[in-house]
């Protein structure tokens, strides 16, 4: 979107192959804030996506999608950004029992409370999210939640990248967005299959 955007990494070369290469990749682990001295400095908006995945290390979601972006905030009111953005889940009324969506939430609390203009970016669940269950039908089985029938209508990374652009420096504090087409669990597994 013509932005310059700089991006933090654990490592280097880790955007080498990525489509679009950030301007400027900043080094430093999102769980040790001694490595995030400068992060954003000079910078209007930060959009964070930061959440735990597979982790090989003993951190969970507390540390990692509350703790870690509870920094990236901290840093950035410091710093005098402009915006923070963060990814949640859409609709979390419905599963706050879970410490994945509990964690994100306090986020959100934290993001209200800290006086800088702010945007929940909710989306539903992502199709780069469905690589399991194109795993598993590689397996011959996928496994269903419940009946199958639920429903879900993934969304491309891509397209929350762009919403989330779409609310540089307005006061929009909440977004939702998903993907166009809506799959039952059950069509989900067909279609990997």
């Amino acid at each position: 979107a013509g932005h310059w955007v700089r991006a933090l990494s654990r490592r280097e070369g880790a955007f080498a192959t990525a489509t679009y290469k950030p301007d400027d990749t900043f080094i430093g682990e999102a769980t040790r804030s001694e490595t995030l001295g400068g992060l954003c400095d000079g910078i209007e908006y930060v959009f964070s996506a930061l959440g735990q995945t597979r982790q090989r290390d003993k951190l969970n979601v507390w540390d990692v999608d509350y703790a870690a972006n509870k920094t990236v905030l901290d840093l950035a009111v410091a710093a005098g950004v402009r915006q923070f953005l963060f990814i949640s889940v859409v609709r979390p009324e419905l599963s706050i029992d879970l410490d994945i969506v509990a964690a994100r939430e306090a986020l959100v609390v934290d993001m209200a409370r800290s006086g800088i203009a702010h945007t929940v970016v909710r989306a539903t669940g992502f199709f780069s999210d469905m690589d399991e269950v194109l795993e598993m039908a590689r397996g011959g089985r996928v496994w269903l939640l419940g009946t199958g029938r639920s429903q879900i209508n993934p969304v491309d990374g891509a397209d929350v990248a762009l919403a989330a652009i779409a609310t540089f420096g307005t006061n929009i504090v909440e977004i939702e967005i998903g993907g166009p087409d809506i799959f039952s669990y059950e069509k989900s597994g067909a279609l990997s299959f």
